[in-house]
């Protein structure tokens, strides 16, 4: 497992905490470092900062976490893992090898459901608006892998189902 945690406001706090960041060997514009107050998960985890500057000067901070232990982590990069430093450079080339495959399947998916602008004021509506959207999404990706046939969906304008139908 290795994830990019989306919670920017606790990765900046932590890399306000950090004594020493390391420079990345192969990337010259991004520093390292481990997390000083990792978040608890139930399995123990790996947490490390990336701090990277864009042209303009702006700080970056990405929080990743990961769940490897180093035999599989040296396997998967190719590096030797036998430093704190190593397994932190080990980890950021893992993270830097990663698809964007399943976010870009997720944002195609909301944005061909049209999720991006249907928004119920009812938490109940939104609720049921997100259910059936998940359903519609499991109906289109699901289906057409098992018997080759492809399901179009319509939408009324205010988020209700319209009509799908199967074709070949």
């Amino acid at each position: 497992m290795l994830i990019k945690s989306t919670n920017w406001h606790y990765a900046r706090r932590q890399a306000e905490q950090v004594a020493q960041w390391e420079h990345d060997l192969r990337r010259s514009d991004r520093e390292l470092a481990w997390c000083p107050e990792p978040l608890e998960f139930e399995a123990d985890t790996q947490q490390f900062l990336i701090r990277k500057y864009t042209d303009s000067g702006k700080c970056k901070i990405s929080l990743v976490v990961a769940r490897l232990n180093d035999t599989l982590l040296a396997e998967q990069t190719g590096l030797p893992v036998t430093t704190s430093q190593e397994c932190l450079i080990a980890l950021a080339c893992l993270y830097d090898q990663r698809g964007g495959g399943v976010e870009t399947q997720f944002k195609n998916g909301k944005q061909g459901l049209g999720l991006h602008r249907r928004n119920k004021k009812s938490f109940a509506a939104q609720e049921v608006l997100v259910l059936l959207a998940q359903l519609a999404h499991n109906l289109m990706i699901g289906q057409p892998i098992a018997d080759g046939r492809k399901c179009t969906v319509r939408w009324y304008t205010d988020g209700i189902f319209c009509e799908s139908y199967w074709s070949t």
